[in-house]
């Protein structure tokens, strides 16, 4: 219970944002394998907005214009995350849990790894 510890105070702000995607996403009756390949699309340009910073894709952009587009994508990746769960039934609450639990979990392995390191 790492994370726990620093509880955010800005959740109902997410779990606005987790209520209006549910409300836009159950207006589009699409099944779920839809908003799946939509998800992996959005999930692929952040990928391209990525491969920019490294040299792995050539493009025009400078560096803030990439960051600005990699930004439009995360949210375009969480959001199709979030509908994706509206599809699949999952509250605001069961992923909240589940983010801390996860985001424990992750702290702990990164405590190992740089202790290990040293």
């Amino acid at each position: 219970m790492l994370s726990r510890m620093k509880k955010p105070k800005k959740t109902k702000r997410m779990k606005v944002i987790f209520e209006d995607v549910k409300r836009i996403a159950g207006t589009d009756q699409v099944p779920i394998e839809h908003a799946m390949g939509k998800l992996f699309e959005e999930v692929g340009e952040l990928a391209q907005c990525v491969n920019m910073t490294n040299g792995m894709k050539v493009t025009d952009l400078t560096f803030p214009q990439i960051v600005l587009e990699a930004k439009q994508e995360i949210v375009d990746v969480i959001q199709n995350c979030f509908w994706v769960a509206q599809k699949l039934g999952i509250s605001f609450e069961e992923l909240k849990e589940c983010f801390e639990e996860k985001n424990d979990k992750w702290e702990a392995k990164i405590k190992i790894k740089n202790a290990t390191v040293k």
